[in-house]
C-alpha cells in the first residue's frame, strides 16, 4: 500500500522499487542470530542441553529448527561455519552482518533470475516483468518516489511495474485466458497489443500528448 498499487501487483517489483527485502529474509536472519546466541550458552545450561537434543534430532533426519540453521548457512555459502562453529567466536557482530549481506545478495541473484525467466507452462503466456526488466537494473530505492505529487508518483510506479489498466495486464486476469497477442489496443486502429511500449511510443491516440511532453 505504500506505493498505492493493487493486490495483483508483483511483490518482486514493489519491493525492488523500494529497495526493500522480503520478510522471509528477516526470519532467516533471526534464526541464525538465535542459533549464534544459543551455542554460546554454558554447556551445562538447560538451553544448551536443548540445543544438543535438537542436534541429535537433526542428525537422525528429524525436522527441527537446527536443520533450518544448516540449510540457511549452506544456501548463502557459509556452510564452513556450520562445521566449524568455533569460528564465530568474538566476531559475532561481524558474522551476523555478513549473514545479512549474503542473504540479501542471494535474494538479489534470485530476483534477477526470476525477472528473466520466460519459461511458462502456457507457452503463449509472458513474463509479467518483461518490460520492467528493460530499465530496472539496480536493486535500490527509486528517487522518483520522493515526488510530492502523489498522483504522478502513483501513475509512474503503476506504469513501471505493470500494475496498470492497459489491456496487456487487464486481460491477463480475464475469466477466459486471452493470449498476449490478442490483448489489442482499443484506442487506435493499429491492431497492436496495448502494452507499455505501444502506449508510450506508438499509439496515435496519445500523439498530441507525446508531442507536448
Amino acid at each position: 500500500r505504500i506505493l498505492n498499487v493493487n493486490d495483483r501487483a508483483s511483490n518482486m517489483a514493489t519491493l525492488a522499487e523500494l529497495g526493500e527485502y522480503p520478510i522471509a529474509l528477516e526470519i532467516c536472519y533471526n534464526i541464525i542470530k538465535y542459533w549464534v546466541r544459543t551455542i554460546q550458552f554454558d554447556e551445562n545450561s538447560l538451553t544448551f542441553e536443548c540445543y544438543r537434543e535438537n542436534m541429535m534430532l537433526s542428525q537422525q533426519g528429524n525436522p527441527c529448527w537446527i536443520k533450518a540453521v544448516k540449510d540457511i548457512l549452506c544456501a548463502i555459502g557459509m556452510e564452513e561455519i556450520w562445521y566449524n562453529q568455533n569460528l564465530i567466536g568474538i566476531r559475532e557482530s561481524n558474522f551476523l552482518r555478513n549473514v545479512r549481506s549474503k542473504l540479501n545478495d542471494v535474494y538479489k541473484m534470485q530476483w534477477t533470475l526470476d525477472m528473466y525467466d520466460d519459461d511458462r507452462k502456457n507457452k503463449e503466456s509472458k513474463n509479467k516483468l518483461r518490460t520492467y526488466r528493460t530499465f530496472k537494473n539496480v536493486y535500490s530505492f527509486e528517487k522518483y518516489l520522493h515526488m510530492n505529487d502523489v498522483d504522478g508518483r502513483t501513475n509512474i510506479v503503476r506504469f513501471r511495474i505493470s500494475a496498470h489498466n492497459l489491456n496487456v495486464e487487464k486481460m491477463r486476469h480475464s475469466n477466459v485466458y486471452i493470449p498476449v497477442g490478442h490483448r489489442i489496443c482499443t484506442m487506435c486502429n493499429e491492431n497492436a497489443v496495448e502494452d507499455e511500449f505501444h502506449v508510450l511510443m506508438n499509439c496515435n491516440a496519445y500523439s498530441i500528448i507525446r508531442q507536448e511532453y
